[in-house]
């Protein structure tokens, strides 16, 4: 009745061997390649179009358990195509759903506005797993995650996320990694579009707002808290 997890380290059995990505990790490929490794960053692209990022809710799977943020979700979206959780693709019925995890290489949404409501994380035993690739010294049955401040790429903010700052940086990074990817199937850096995303983890070059600013969430609040009401009287 037990599962047994397990990872395998692929060797790269060539002399030479480039590799593009928006989304590379020089600590990680220096723990992978120690003094074989060159590493060229070419920095941030000006990008066409836009990102709006609301970050009073991460949208995790945990919350968008919860209707109310069902709904904003929702009220933000409209008829736009929408990334999000696969658990929830059906609550999107008037939409065009995509979901985080299948959409490497997905060219469909190019130079179209779009949302992408989610903070995306795997399970905790792929971080274990890949921690162990890296040569990140870890306890998985002595590491904890809690919701407190943290740093990272130059921002500070409140997160959810182990305490092992290796293994804070290793999942921070896998997380920004899924929000870029899934921002980047609009093609931004070519194409004049706008980008709204959900999700409490800051994105670099996102323009951040409040919900309440621009949204009437008050009222599916209020909604939801008479119904809670209404159910405890009954």
């Amino acid at each position: 009745g037990e599962s047994i997890h397990y990872i395998k380290k692929s060797e790269l059995n060539f002399s030479r061997v480039i590799i593009t990505s928006a989304t590379a990790n020089k600590v990680f490929y220096e723990r992978l390649f120690g003094i074989n490794l060159c590493f060229h960053d070419v920095g941030k692209v000006q990008p066409k179009g836009k990102i709006i990022q609301y970050l009073d809710k991460s949208f995790s799977k945990k919350q968008m358990n919860d209707e109310v943020n069902i709904l904003i979700a929702q009220m933000v979206a409209k008829c736009r195509p929408i990334i999000t959780h696969k658990r929830y693709k059906n609550q999107f019925p008037e939409n065009s759903v995509f979901t985080f995890g299948s959409i490497t290489g997905l060219d469909e949404l190019k130079g179209r506005d779009i949302v992408v409501a989610g903070t995306y994380r795997f399970n905790e035993i792929s971080y274990f797993l890949d921690a162990s690739v890296l040569g990140i010294p870890c306890n998985p049955s002595q590491e904890n995650q809690e919701y407190g401040i943290v740093q990272y790429s130059g921002k500070k903010f409140h997160f959810y996320t182990f305490q092992n700052p290796d293994l804070q940086n290793m999942q921070l990074s896998v997380i920004e990694s899924e929000l870029e990817q899934a921002v980047g199937r609009a093609r931004i850096v070519r194409e004049n579009c706008t980008v709204i995303l959900l999700s409490s983890f800051p994105l670099d070059g996102a323009e951040y707002r409040s919900l309440s600013d621009d949204y009437d969430i008050s009222t599916i609040v209020n909604n939801d808290k008479n119904k809670t009401q209404k159910a405890i009287n009954d």
